[in-house]
Order: C-alpha cells, then structure tokens, then sequence
C-alpha cells in the first residue's frame, strides 16, 4: 500500500507542477499583454501631444500673421499712391498672404489628423480655430484676432486635459 502512497503523491507533485507552470504562463501573457497595451497608450500619447504642439504653434503663427497683415495694409491705406515705401509695404503683405496660405494648409492637415486620434472636446476647439480662420474678417476686423486668441488658448486647455495635465490658466499666446 505504501507504493499507492508515492504514487498519489507523485501525481499530485506533477499536476501541482503542470498547474503551476500554466499558471505561470497565463501570468506572463497577461503582463505582456499589459505592457503592451501601455506602451501603445504611451505611444497614442506620444503622438497627439505632437499634433497639439504642432497645431497650437502654427495657429499662434497664423494669428501674428494676420495681424500683419492687417497692420500692413491699414500703413498701405494712409499712404499716398508715389510712396518710397509702398512697393515695399505691398511685398510684405504679399509675402505674408502667401505664408498665411501655406500655415493654412498646414493647419487643414494637422486638423484631420487630430480629428482620427482626439476626443470631442479637443475636435471642437480645433474646429473653432479653424473657422475662426476660414469665416474671419481678420485681415479687416482686428476684433476678431482677440477671438482667435481665446480660441488658441481653450484649445491647448482641451489638449492639456487630454494629455492628463491640469489647464493651464495663465497660458498666454
């Protein structure tokens, strides 16, 4: 009867082993499934804070370019049609339109690509820039560039929230 014994016992050491190796490996896959859900989460992170930044910069460009604008052909307005500084003043505010397009463009595409990887609050204040931008009188109405400034700021407040930082509210632009 004793052979019975150490052979039960055996038994139980082998399945208490088969158990634990199972156990063991189910574990593993689970933290890598973990660690690789992470490192995508870091990933996902990773990629919107660029196209925040991206986007928050060219829009703050754009806006002094407007203003530029703005500025430029208000001096192009006073002065006289034989000005020494008029055709300068023209190819500045040529060059700034040109650039503005381009900034535009730019900000289109970023837009897009926030709009796949962000959430609504952070997809609305980008839309209202990019309307900001879009249905303006900008280059008319400097009323409007103070608007475009708020609408800056309540988008990085948006994308700070969503990158997991407290809003910022002394941010200025």
């Amino acid at each position: 009867m004793t052979w019975w014994v150490a052979l039960i016992a055996g038994a139980f050491g082998l399945l208490g082993a088969l158990c634990g190796a199972q156990l063991q490996a189910w574990n593993a896959r689970k933290d890598r499934a973990e660690q690789q859900q992470f490192e995508k989460q870091q990933r996902d992170l990773t990629v919107r804070r660029e196209l925040y930044a991206e986007f928050a910069r060219i829009a703050d460009e754009s806006a002094d370019v407007l203003m530029r604008i703005y500025h430029t052909s208000q001096w192009l307005v006073g002065l006289d049609k034989d000005d020494e500084l008029r055709p300068e003043l023209e190819e500045d505010a040529k060059e700034a339109r040109d650039n503005f397009d381009e900034m535009i463009l730019t900000l289109k595409t970023i837009r897009w690509q926030i709009e796949l990887v962000a959430p609504a609050n952070v997809i609305a204040s980008v839309a209202a820039i990019h309307n900001t931008f879009s249905e303006s009188e900008l280059m008319k109405n400097p009323d409007d560039y103070d608007y475009l400034v708020k609408a800056i700021r309540q988008f990085v407040k948006q994308g700070r929230i969503d990158l997991g930082h407290p809003p910022n509210e002394d941010f200025r632009v």
